[in-house]
């Protein structure tokens, strides 16, 4: 079959508003996986001792 004339393609694919998400998606993904990943290896630790910090400041 040949997919580039099929109607899938011609209208969901082939669409402006269909690459915009997808670009949109990927933006997300390539901003949001390294805040993850960071927040798991580094960051719980660091917003634990700053918490711990701020609560012996308000005693």
């Amino acid at each position: 079959m040949d997919f580039y004339h099929s109607v899938i393609y011609m209208y969901v694919f082939n669409t402006e508003w269909f690459m915009w998400i997808v670009v949109s998606v990927v933006l997300a993904v390539n901003i949001l996986v390294p805040v993850f990943i960071w927040y798991y290896f580094k960051g719980r630790s660091i917003i634990q001792r700053y918490k711990s910090m701020k609560q012996q400041g308000k005693r």
